[in-house]
């Protein structure tokens, strides 16, 4: 998915272009407290099946920027060595520094999850 075109929005565009990339429905399976991402603002869920991201959240707004954070990943590996500085259209001019903590918090148990994943494996 070419996401190239997010840095160039202003931000209303940006966050009406991030809410349709979520998708639709919810993913109750996966929202159980041992798949609860801690630090984020709206409530994120997320599990690593089969070196399948599978993630849910109770925001529009976050489905849609964790959907565009995880499309652009891979592999394993991506998802171990990902960080937020990689998404030049996270940062202060299109959402709040709250958000982009999130989004971190995010990246950081996908790259724990994935570096168990490996370990598992092994």
């Amino acid at each position: 998915m070419d996401l190239n075109y997010l840095q160039d929005l202003e931000q209303e565009d940006f966050y009406d272009s991030i809410m349709e990339l979520a998708p639709d429905g919810s993913n109750d399976s996966i929202r159980v407290d041992n798949n609860l991402v801690h630090g984020c603002q709206s409530k994120v869920w997320l599990t690593l099946e089969e070196d399948k991201i599978v993630y849910d959240s109770d925001s529009i707004f976050v489905k849609g920027l964790i959907t565009a954070v995880v499309s652009q990943l891979n592999s394993i590996e991506e998802m171990i060595n990902v960080k937020t500085d990689d998404y030049s259209y996270i940062n202060l001019n299109t959402i709040s520094y709250q958000r982009i903590k999130g989004i971190d918090s995010f990246i950081n148990r996908l790259n724990e999850l994935a570096s168990l994943n490996t370990i598992v494996r092994g």
